[in-house]
């Protein structure tokens, strides 16, 4: 509205158009106004500044203030042991600590010169060490004498890095004093195999403190690589009590063995070792030069395709379980023909206490009948087989010759589960904490693959009919009352609001009676688009301290939603020259 009367005014907002006489009345009547405007513009101006000034001089203030106020930070006035020990829970849990600026310990010693002190003075910060190798130069195709002084120019700048890579390497393992060292090291296959004798350096780098190896990770490749550690004393390394090491073959050395120096290599059997770890092994157990007894954590995984795919058969199982009669965690690839069969004397693994076993032999519940397993709390197991009626799951062999009421961990993948194997693994574990329905770490075989194929359009979907049997009924019973964490792992056929009924019954009868455990976590990856957010109505369980915590993972927002329309979607770009 106006803030001032014209003889214009009834024409303000229409489409009038004055003529010329009335344009200089225009211009003559707003001469006055515009005068106004110009002196109010001046004295907002003249505040804008004062505020200016005045934010100003707030700022420097409250920022002498927060200086001052740091000052009295808590975390200044803890000692340093106490600091020391807040450092060790910043190293990374999952792998070894990384020399990266933005990564602990790096990452302590860049915020004061205190914190870089006591990080310098505390040991076991620097006793975990990933080992990355550089990115070697690749030489020219074309050997012309300016691409060969280009790459001669690259190598030597590459040569003087890896010399101070080695250098820093050193000075971090020296910080650790003589704390035992938890080192990893992982070459690629693809890395160049003339650029093998520029990774000498490093090797020897390590060996310098091989007496304080205690937990190695190595992947080792064919050649000299494989030489090199096959060939290290057991007196080099006194107190290594974990080794994980990943055999694998270089692919410009495809079809050459592993030096045979591996059967009676010095570290595999050291007296201290605890935990082994192999991935591709490539000589038979029995050959190793190996004291069983002393090992309490066994994996002999196989990760490789289905034409390479190499487990124990049901007599090497066997033998290794009597060999290795202290063990607390097994993890171990049972594959055997048909007709193969255990029918040995009854033994007893009384300190496992995790087993994670893949069934590729038709016959393993024989083995598993004739082994004791008193102490055992975690099962993982998956099959090759797909499920039938013919054949009862192996687990349940497992199970009933446990001491199941103790399982409180279980992983497998329901739908290699026929539902009678299903109800009476249920039962036979009524204790269960933690489920896990996770694929294979092989995937599916063949066999499975046909038959998945078959059962998608199937009426029931298993996933589903599983989680209705875990829900409370009407009567308030409920099947596995301890159940407090949940992963469907990957499943496309359960809908939103059958995991909302699982999740709002199983929480109302556990705040309801003590009957029931609260669930604290609930984990799946849906293959289908969302259709309804249930997390309002959990909401009550979730933003409570300790509450429950839930992952619904989707799939990504599609770019383009099927009936939609993109209005220049499949236009024509004319060129210039183009005339319609």
């Amino acid at each position: 509205m106006p803030l001032f009367s014209t003889p214009f005014s009834d024409h303000l907002g229409t489409n009038y158009v004055p003529d010329d006489f009335e344009r200089s009345q225009i211009v003559h009547t707003l001469a006055e106004p515009v005068s106004r405007s110009q002196k109010l513009q001046g004295d907002i101006s003249h505040i804008q500044s004062l505020i200016e000034e005045s934010l100003q001089r707030k700022t420097a203030l409250q920022d002498s203030i927060v200086l001052h106020q740091r000052l009295l930070s808590p975390f200044r006035c803890l000692p340093d042991d106490i600091l020391q020990q807040i450092f060790l829970f910043c190293l990374p849990q999952a792998h070894n600590a990384v020399m990266d600026l933005h990564d602990p310990p790096f990452l302590l010693c860049r915020v004061c010169y205190r914190w870089k002190s006591v990080a310098y003075r505390t040991p076991r910060l620097w006793a975990t060490l990933h080992i990355p190798l550089p990115i070697h130069p690749v030489q020219p195709v074309v050997d012309t004498h300016l691409q060969f002084e280009d790459y001669q120019n690259t190598l030597s700048v590459f040569n003087d890095r890896v010399i101070k890579h080695c250098d820093s390497i050193r000075t971090w393992l020296l910080r650790a004093g003589t704390c035992p060292l938890s080192l990893s090291l992982h070459p690629t296959i693809t890395y160049p195999i003339q650029a093998k004798t520029y990774l000498k350096p490093y090797l020897e780098t390590l060996v310098e403190f091989s007496t304080r190896w205690y937990n190695l990770e190595l992947t080792v490749l064919t050649g000299e690589y494989s030489t090199f550690f096959a060939s290290i004393p057991s007196s080099a390394v006194p107190i290594l009590d974990t080794l994980y090491i990943s055999f694998v073959q270089h692919w410009q050395d495809w079809g050459q063995p592993h030096d045979d120096a591996w059967r009676t290599s010095g570290m595999i059997g050291n007296p201290s070792l605890r935990t082994l770890y192999f991935h591709h092994f490539p000589f038979p157990m029995s050959q190793l030069n190996v004291d069983w007894s002393l090992m309490t954590h066994l994996e002999i995984p196989d990760h490789r395709t289905s034409w390479q795919d190499r487990g124990l058969t049901i007599e090497e199982a066997y033998v290794l379980f009597n060999m290795c009669q202290n063990l607390r965690h097994c993890a171990v690839d049972v594959e055997d023909t048909p007709d193969a069969k255990c029918s040995w004397a009854n033994l007893s693994l009384r300190y496992l206490e995790t087993l994670d076993i893949l069934d590729a032999a038709h016959s393993l519940p024989t083995l598993l009948k004739v082994v004791d397993f008193p102490s055992l709390r975690s099962v993982k197991f998956h099959t090759l087989f797909w499920p039938s009626r013919s054949r009862r799951s192996p687990l349940i062999t497992l199970l009933s010759n446990a001491q199941s009421i103790n399982i409180v961990a279980l992983s497998m993948n329901l739908q290699m589960l026929t539902l009678e194997d299903w109800m009476e693994i249920v039962q036979l574990t009524p204790n269960v904490q933690r489920f896990a329905s996770e694929s294979c770490r092989r995937g599916p075989s063949d066999e499975q693959a046909t038959w998945l194929r078959g059962i998608q359009d199937f009426p029931i979907d298993f996933i589903t009919v599983s989680l209705k049997m875990l829900t409370p009924d009407q009567d308030k019973l409920c099947i596995w009352p301890n159940l407090s964490h949940v992963d469907l792992g990957r499943i496309r056929r359960l809908f939103d609001e059958d995991v909302l009924e699982f999740l709002k019954k199983r929480m109302g009868m556990a705040y309801a009676t003590d009957r029931v455990v609260r669930m604290k976590h609930f984990k799946t990856t849906f293959l289908r688009d969302q259709t309804e957010d249930i997390r309002p109505p959990l909401s009550c369980y979730i933003d409570v301290e300790d509450g429950l915590k839930l992952e619904l993972i989707y799939p990504a927002v599609r770019v383009a939603i099927p009936g939609s329309v993109r209005p220049r979607k499949g236009l024509f770009k004319r060129n210039e020259y183009f005339r319609p």
